[in-house]
């Protein structure tokens, strides 16, 4: 059991082709580092643990009756020359209730000496509820422009000594 405080700044920048079609490149950037004590079946270990560097292009589509829900694929890479790839899909559900999903996959770099530990992955599935608006609606003018960082977006690793 352990607690971190880490700090990311992220990015995007996309290009609209049609209504239901996006190209565009997103960043992550780690801004803090957290060093922290990790306790492990009575063992303490020191832990150094930063967010990942990643630089990911991205098509979107849009899709549905209403054109409300999403696809995304993305691939790219991270500051350490792993590469990055993903699935993103949210549907609408009922009114104000949607459905997202979440894939990820970072390989690990080439020549790594313990692949299997410099490698992650991620897979969720959540509900999204969005008070006041239809879910995958038209724009709301005080929406973020990004979703809440979760597992696919805010990658860490341990820094090693």
């Amino acid at each position: 059991v352990y607690q971190s405080d880490l700090l990311q700044l992220r990015g995007e920048l996309s290009f609209l082709l049609s209504p239901c079609h996006e190209l565009g490149f997103r960043f992550t950037d780690s801004q803090q580092t957290a060093n922290t004590t990790a306790t492990l079946n009575g063992t303490s270990i020191d832990l150094s643990l930063e967010t990942l560097n990643t630089y990911r292009f991205f098509y979107r589509f849009g899709f549905g009756e209403t054109g409300n829900a999403q696809a995304e694929l993305h691939a790219g890479f991270t500051g350490n020359s792993q590469s990055v790839w993903g699935l993103r899909l949210k549907t609408p559900l009922q009114g104000q209730v949607g459905l997202q999903a979440d894939a990820m996959l970072v390989t690990a770099p080439n020549g790594a000496v313990m692949p299997y530990a410099q490698e992650g992955w991620t897979v969720s599935l959540g509900m999204v509820w969005t008070p006041g608006r239809r879910f995958g609606g038209s724009r709301d003018y005080y929406r973020p422009l990004l979703d809440v960082a979760g597992n696919a977006s805010l990658l860490v690793r341990r820094l090693m000594p």
